[in-house]
């Protein structure tokens, strides 16, 4: 199945204003297919299967997790489906980024997601995780020519 997304955001609502919308933002104005639910929801849609889809035809899941995210429901759901998508799959889905939140809690919440290398942020670093991003090693990500891609992370 041809992706969809180059990135499925896992967030909660509460990290939105500060961190959230901002990287969905520049990323999509890096030319990235972003699964974000403000601008993939509609009126009436199905969370359930708007999800599922979201997350299946992603490369990658962007988790912001947060004190906030831990305490969600629906963020981790959106966590298990990206999981299993990385069992089914065998491929590196999950890019977990740490948002004013500690390894302590972290690992507390799962040893399993403590193990994944991580970008760490406070408030609204969003050019760290922008730069990690792009220096992905997977190709198929999206089709950049080198030169922009350069140019950009020089900037960063």
């Amino acid at each position: 199945m041809n992706k969809k997304y180059d990135f499925f955001i896992s967030h909660a609502s509460e990290d939105k204003e500060i961190f959230v919308r901002p990287l969905a933002e520049e990323l999509l104005k890096l030319g990235f297919k972003v699964w974000y639910d403000e601008l993939t929801l509609k009126f009436g849609d199905s969370l359930f299967e708007e999800i599922s889809n979201g997350i299946r035809k992603s490369n990658y899941g962007l988790v912001i997790i947060s004190e906030n995210f831990l305490k969600k429901e629906w963020t981790k759901k959106e966590l298990n489906g990206l999981i299993s998508k990385e069992i089914f799959t065998k491929e590196k889905t999950i890019l977990p980024v740490w948002l004013n939140i500690s390894s302590d809690s972290i690992y507390e919440f799962s040893p399993l997601l403590a193990d994944k290398v991580s970008i760490k942020v406070i408030n609204n670093e969003i050019d760290k995780v922008i730069k990690k991003v792009l220096e992905l090693n997977n190709t198929s990500i999206v089709e950049y020519d080198e030169v922009k891609k350069s140019s950009i992370l020089n900037k960063l």
